[in-house]
């Protein structure tokens, strides 16, 4: 196989390849395509010095020119010699442009020496065509061999348009493959995140767990069973005293009790509030007075508001002295159970967000492989 005989084949049966071999068939090719490179490179880089070579075998031609045995008027050989001189210095800028030429790629050589060959015939156009009055044989020489390199260089890169084409190929799968890279690293940042977020939510689950146990246990305990039952001692004397509160809203004649002090404001005001709402209104002295001064306050009535005021010294006493430390051990380990889980719950929703972010990527590094299949495609190379 020649040099430029990369991909240079007629058509063949589709190559196919597996996508764990792809790298390391990517990285044969991008040794394939270095090595094109440099062959292109070295094709150039020798019309580039021929060129060279000749040019300056021109520029010392055109320099030992005798205008005086020129047949023309000294006006018009004056005019030649001085755009002669100007055309020797766009030689002479050419061969140096030339010299500065960069090799690192191919691509950008070319680019670089149309640039050069552009600018050169801009300069040096019109001292070319002024010269050409006395000397045109001479100047035609030097430049049919610009032109034999412009041709020489556009012949090189007819003769590889596969290789620059499968080399644009490789380029772009190199591409496609550096992103894919640089997914498989976010998707794996992903990864990471949930196993760390699931790790947490774990703890926290082993810590509802461990309070789980202790509030189970002590409810277990003796200490526990005394406070429910002094709890329900305490429960059953509050219904005892709003029962008798009831029973005692039962005693009193309302209607009666306004008959006898409409015309007192504020008594009315004391009345309506009981009749309203008399538990949460009741008031032992405001009652009594009231009912006295209206010669309704009954014997059975003073012996329920007695037990009313016991209850309620004996309800008191028992409140101030319930004994409730486990209670509110179990009550605050309960809270942080509630808070335990709160937390869990905004870990999951982390969760569900970095599995979105993941799919995202993962949809991504599938299109990013699409476009290697069809780049390969391009090439008859199938990949599974």
């Amino acid at each position: 196989m020649g040099i430029f005989d990369f991909f240079r084949k007629k058509q063949e049966e589709r190559k196919k390849i597996n996508y764990e071999e792809l790298k390391s068939w990517i990285l044969e090719k991008n040794q394939e395509m270095h090595n094109n490179n440099q062959s292109i490179i070295c094709l150039i880089k020798e019309n580039i010095n021929l060129l060279k070579n000749e040019l300056i075998g021109s520029i010392e031609k055109l320099k030992d020119v005798n205008l005086e045995k020129k047949k023309e008027e000294d006006k018009i050989k004056l005019v030649v010699e001085e755009n002669l001189k100007k055309y020797l210095t766009n030689l002479n800028f050419l061969i140096k442009s030339l010299e500065k030429v960069s090799y690192s790629n191919y691509e950008q050589t070319i680019v670089e020496i149309d640039n050069i060959l552009n600018d050169f015939k801009k300069r040096s156009l019109m001292h070319y065509e002024k010269a050409t009055i006395l000397i045109g044989d001479e100047l035609g020489i030097t430049k049919e061999k610009i032109s034999d390199f412009s041709r020489n260089i556009n012949k090189i890169i007819q003769d590889n348009q596969q290789i620059i084409k499968n080399n644009k190929n490789i380029q772009s799968i190199n591409e496609e493959l550096n992103t894919i890279n640089t997914t498989n690293n976010m998707i794996e940042e992903c990864n990471k995140k949930i196993i760390i977020l699931k790790e947490n939510i774990k703890l926290k689950e082993n810590e509802i767990n461990d309070y789980s146990e202790i509030i189970r246990d002590l409810k277990k305990s003796s200490e526990y069973k005394k406070e429910l039952e002094e709890k329900t001692v305490l429960f059953q004397l509050k219904i005892e005293y709003e029962n008798k509160i009831n029973e005692l809203k039962t005693m009193i004649d309302f209607r009666k009790l306004s008959n006898l002090n409409h015309s007192d404001n504020k008594k009315m005001k004391t009345i309506n509030e009981l009749k309203e709402n008399f538990k949460q209104n009741y008031n032992e002295n405001k009652i009594i007075n009231i009912l006295k001064e209206s010669s309704l306050y009954t014997q059975e009535i003073e012996k329920l508001i007695e037990q009313i005021s016991d209850d309620k010294t004996q309800l008191n006493s028992r409140e101030s002295s319930m004994p409730d430390r486990l209670a509110k051990e179990i009550s605050s380990k309960e809270e942080k159970i509630t808070s335990l889980k709160k937390e869990i719950e905004s870990l999951s929703h982390e969760i569900l967000n970095e599995e979105r972010i993941k799919q995202k990527f993962t949809d991504s590094k599938i299109l990013f492989i699409d476009k290697i299949k069809t780049i390969l495609m391009s090439m008859n190379i199938e990949l599974n």
